[in-house]
C-alpha cells in the first residue's frame, strides 16, 4: 500500500476525529449530542408523568441518536433507576419484543408451545432445588398485554422499542399499542417509548384506537440551522480545529436540515484538513470532502434511481424526477 495513503490514515485515526463526527451511527454520548433541547424536555415530562408513554416518529433526523440520549440523562440524573433498548428488526413480533423485556428484566422463563402442569411442577420443583426462579411461559401468556402487563406492572423502568416499524405483523404493533393501555389503566410505573419511521402515528400502533390519552406523539423534524450549526462548533472544540464561515454555510445549507449530512460532510472536510496537518477547514478542503463523500453513497442513490424510473423507459420521466430532485 502507498506510504502516503499510510501516513495520511494515521493522522486521521490517531486525531480522533471518526469519533466526533459519526455520520453512520447513532449518537450515543451526551457530549457529542446537538440542538433538539425542546424535544428532549418534551419527552423527559411525559416519561417521568405516571400512565404516559411516548411515540417518537418521522425519517431520517436522528430518532434513535435522540431517545437514547434522553433515557441516558434520565438515569444520569436518577427520574428513572434503568432502561432498557430493543432494536427491532424484520423478524421481530410481539412476543420476541417481550421476551427480550424479559432478560433484561432477569425474569427467568421457558417459553412452550402448549401449557403442561406436569411439566410446570416438574421444572418448578427443579428450579426451587438450585434455588432458581423459572417459570414455565405459554405462547399464550407472552402474546397476551394483559399478562404482560401485569408481569412488568412493578417495574420502574422505560422500554424503548426502536425500529418498530419494521415489523411485518400489524398485529404485533397493536398488541403493542395494547400493552400500552393496560400499563396506564393499571396506573403502572412501567414506561414505554416507541420509536420509528412513520408519516403518521396510527402507522406505528397498528391504528389502535383508544390510546390517544396515554400516548404522547412527538414528531421530529428537520433540525434548524442554529442546530446544525452547533454540530460543526462542537466538532470544531473538541478536535481543536476551526470551519470557516463559508463552509459552515455551505454545510448547513447542503444538509437541508439532516444532520446526517452535516456529520458526513464535516467528517469528509475535517478529514482533509487534518491530513494537510491544518487547523482550519477552508472551501478547498470541502470541494474535495464532497466528492469523496458522494462516493461513499454514490451506489446507494444509484441504486434508488434505478428503482424510481424502472418501467419507465422515456427521456421524457427521467427529466421530470431530475426537475423534482432539484
Amino acid at each position: 500500500m502507498d506510504t502516503i495513503m499510510l501516513d495520511r490514515e494515521d493522522l486521521i485515526r490517531r486525531s480522533g476525529v471518526r469519533n466526533v463526527f459519526i455520520p453512520n451511527k447513532p449518537i450515543d454520548s451526551i457530549e457529542l449530542f446537538s440542538g433538539r433541547q425542546e424535544e428532549v424536555n418534551k419527552i423527559i415530562e411525559c416519561l417521568g408523568t405516571s400512565g404516559l408513554h411516548v411515540l417518537l416518529y418521522d425519517r431520517g433526523v436522528g430518532k434513535t441518536s435522540l431517545s437514547s440520549i434522553t433515557c441516558s440523562i434520565l438515569t444520569m440524573e436518577r427520574i428513572i433507576p434503568n432502561f432498557y433498548i430493543k432494536r427491532c428488526d424484520s423478524g421481530d413480533t410481539f412476543s420476541s419484543i417481550i421476551m427480550h423485556l424479559f432478560e433484561e428484566l432477569n425474569i427467568e422463563c421457558i417459553l412452550k408451545k402448549n401449557k403442561s402442569w406436569g411439566l410446570s411442577i416438574l421444572w418448578n420443583l427443579l428450579s426451587f432445588s438450585k434455588g432458581h426462579n423459572i417459570e414455565v411461559v405459554t405462547y399464550d401468556n407472552i402474546n397476551s398485554p394483559s399478562w404482560v402487563a401485569k408481569k412488568v406492572a412493578h417495574e420502574k423502568s422505560v422500554f424503548l422499542i426502536d425500529e418498530i416499524d419494521v415489523l411485518l405483523n400489524p398485529n404485533d404493533k397493536k398488541k403493542i399499542a395494547e400493552l400500552i393501555k393496560q400499563l396506564s389503566d393499571n396506573n403502572s410505573k412501567f414506561t414505554i417509548f416507541i420509536v420509528g419511521i412513520s408519516k403518521t402515528a396510527s402507522e406505528l400502533t397498528g391504528g389502535h384506537p383508544s390510546i390517544q390519552r396515554c400516548l404522547k406523539e412527538v414528531r421530529l423534524d428537520r433540525m434548524s440551522d442554529n442546530e446544525l450549526r452547533d454540530i460543526l462548533i462542537k466538532g470544531e472544540e473538541r478536535l481543536n480545529i476551526k470551519f470557516s464561515n463559508e463552509v459552515k454555510r455551505v454545510i448547513i445549507k447542503s444538509s437541508a436540515g439532516f444532520p446526517y449530512f452535516t456529520q458526513l460532510l464535516a467528517l469528509k472536510s475535517a478529514e482533509e484538513a487534518i491530513a494537510k496537518d491544518s487547523s482550519e477547514v477552508t472551501m478547498s478542503e470541502f470541494k474535495i470532502a464532497v466528492k469523496r463523500a458522494v462516493d461513499d453513497i454514490e451506489g446507494e442513490l444509484r441504486e434508488k434511481y434505478q428503482l424510481a424510473v424502472y418501467g419507465q423507459k422515456t427521456e421524457r420521466n427521467k427529466n421530470i424526477l431530475l426537475a423534482a430532485a432539484i
